[in-house]
């Protein structure tokens, strides 16, 4: 008990917390040691690099890069791990290919429905469309995360994975998540939904939004469906890259403080 006691008060540096370095163009060779001494000296046995909106980087850059390698290389001198960031997060995908963007259902006023509006049920004054979305990547089909893995971890790190697996412990993913207005609509959704189910979900769309009939058994169908679809093609799949290279799976959902936002992010607590 004693010694259960003493490593309480004394914990080993795989139980502390991984404090966020953030990154801009000025920050010179000699002053990137002495925050990471100034770190050291604290206590700090992990860091996060990256960079944040509002400060002047060439993210995700040679420059940004060249300071990495450099805070990567000193820090472990300092016996200090890090973690790297996967180069976008999945809901904001500058110039992503509409075969791996994500489509969301949208309702509108049918009076104010498009030509050219994928409908796929009306509901008094509504219409229920498939619209695509311009940067999100589409989580629930292998081919899209695989595009993804590829552009924002691959890529990305290519020429840091000689520190995969000692100074570098995980390359971290921001907010994996679909789209926070509108429910998500996978590919094939209507087709997978009722090979699972036995019922076109199509006319019942609708329910998502009104309480109605049997409108809990509907939501919870396609609530579970798209967290299965979430998990295989996501979770697990980035899951096993990590694992062939040695890497911690991490990452920050969204709405941890909160069960029914975690539903609405990601699908699932």
């Amino acid at each position: 008990m004693r010694d259960k006691q003493m490593r309480f008060k004394n914990p080993d540096s795989s139980y502390y917390g991984t404090d966020f370095f953030m990154l801009n163009n000025t920050l010179s060779s000699r002053e990137l040691l002495f925050q990471l001494a100034e770190m050291s000296k604290i206590g700090t046995k992990s860091i996060l690099i990256r960079t944040y909106s509002g400060l002047n980087s060439d993210y995700p850059g040679e420059n940004f890069k060249k300071k990495t390698r450099f805070i990567i290389e000193n820090a472990k001198k300092l016996g200090i791990t890090v973690y790297l960031q996967a180069k976008y997060m999945p809901e904001c995908i500058p110039n992503i290919p509409s075969e791996y963007a994500i489509s969301h259902i949208v309702p509108k006023k049918t009076n104010e429905v498009s030509l050219g509006d994928n409908v796929i049920c009306t509901h008094n004054d509504m219409s229920f469309c498939v619209c695509l979305s311009g940067s999100i990547v589409h989580l629930f089909d292998k081919n899209s995360v695989d595009y993804y893995i590829k552009d924002c971890y691959e890529n990305m790190w290519s020429d840091f994975e000689e520190f995969y697996g000692n100074t570098v412990l995980s390359v971290w993913v921001d907010e994996p998540a679909f789209g926070r207005a509108f429910p998500p609509c996978p590919k094939s959704f209507f087709d997978i939904f009722k090979n699972e189910y036995g019922y076109d979900i199509a006319p019942h769309i609708f329910k998502l939004w009104f309480a109605e009939d049997d409108y809990k058994t509907v939501r919870y169908h396609y609530w579970t469906l798209i967290q299965k679809l979430m998990e295989n093609n996501y979770f697990k799949r980035l899951k096993a890259w990590c694992k062939t290279k040695n890497l911690k799976f991490s990452g920050h959902l969204l709405g941890e403080n909160c069960l029914k936002n975690q539903i609405r992010f990601s699908a699932a607590a």
